[in-house]
C-alpha cells in the first residue's frame, strides 16, 4: 500500500517513512508520530515471546504443549546428524525466528490495513460514510468489533502534521460515532497495547477536529479498546515526545 503524498507544503515518502514540510525554501523532516512511541516496549513480554519463537522453531511450544516434548525430540533427531555448518545454520534460524516471524506478520498487517482502507474509502465514496456489506473476513472482523459504535467514516489513511510540535503522521481512520468523533487505529494482532493508545493520542494533535475518543481495533482480537479522555491523552503524548527528543539528543552526542 503506497501512501506517498506531496502538496505545496507537505510531503510523505512511504519508502523511507519520512514526513516533511516546506519551510524557508527547503523541505524539513518532521518527527513521525509512530517514531515517538516506537521504543516503548514491555521487555518482559518481549523476551518471553522471543524465546518462545526460538523454541517453536525447534519443535516445542511452551505455551501450547507444556508437558509434550515429542515435537522437540523429533526435531532434534533430524538435526543432530547434520554436519556442523548446517547444524549451526539451523540453530541460527531458531535464534532469528522471532525477527523472521515479525517481518512476516508485518506483511500480513499491511495487507489487512489495505483491505480495511479500501473498504472504508468505498463506504465514503459510495454510501455517505456508512458501512457497506462485505464478505471479506478482515472487514467482517472489523465490523464485528466496531458496528456497536454506529460509525460514519470521515477519512481513511489521513495525512496530517502539527508544526508547533513538529510532528507528522497518517492515522488509519477518522470516524463519527455514537460517542462522538474519533480516531481509530487497526492492529493485525489479538490485543491493543498502551503504546497504541498513546500513538493515537499523537494523531489527535494533527487535526483540529474536536475528537472525543480514540479506539484501537485488534483485527485478531475479541474487543476494541476505547479511550475517552482525549485532553489527558494529548498531554501524555506531548510528555512522551519530550522523552523521545531527549533520547535522540543523547544518541546524537555519542
Amino acid at each position: 500500500m503506497n501512501r506517498d503524498l506531496e502538496t505545496k507544503e507537505y510531503r510523505f515518502d512511504e519508502e523511507h517513512h519520512i514526513h516533511e514540510i516546506f519551510r524557508d525554501g527547503v523541505w524539513k523532516p518532521l518527527i513521525g508520530v509512530s517514531s515517538v512511541v516506537k521504543d516503548i516496549t514491555n521487555f518482559s513480554i518481549a523476551s518471553y515471546y522471543g524465546s518462545r519463537r526460538a523454541l517453536m522453531e525447534l519443535g516445542y511450544d511452551p505455551k501450547l504443549a507444556k508437558s509434550s516434548v515429542e515435537g522437540f525430540r523429533k526435531k532434534i533427531a533430524e538435526i543432530l546428524p547434520l554436519d556442523d555448518k548446517t547444524l549451526a545454520n539451523t540453530l541460527y534460524g531458531a535464534y532469528k525466528a522471532h525477527d523472521t516471524y515479525s517481518k512476516d506478520r508485518a506483511k500480513l498487517g499491511t495487507d489487512a490495513h489495505a483491505t480495511v482502507d479500501k473498504w472504508i474509502k468505498g463506504c465514503i465514496e459510495k454510501n455517505h460514510g456508512k458501512p457497506l456489506g462485505s464478505e471479506d473476513p478482515v472487514v467482517k472482523k472489523f465490523r464485528e468489533l466496531t458496528d456497536k459504535y454506529e460509525p460514519t467514516f470521515v477519512a481513511s489513511e489521513k495525512h496530517g502534521y502539527n508544526e508547533n510540535l513538529w510532528i507528522g503522521g497518517i492515522c488509519d481512520v477518522i470516524v463519527d460515532t455514537n460517542i462522538g468523533l474519533g480516531i481509530w487505529d487497526n492492529k493485525n494482532r489479538p490485543a491493543i497495547y498502551s503504546k497504541d493508545i498513546l500513538q493515537m493520542g499523537g494523531y489527535t494533535h494533527l487535526f483540529d477536529m474536536g475528537f472525543t475518543h480514540v479506539l484501537g481495533v485488534p483485527l485478531e482480537g475479541d474487543e476494541a479498546s476505547v479511550f475517552l479522555d482525549v485532553p489527558q491523552l494529548k498531554k501524555v503524548f506531548e510528555n512522551q515526545l519530550g522523552v523521545y527528543k531527549f533520547n535522540q539528543a543523547l544518541e546524537t552526542k555519542k
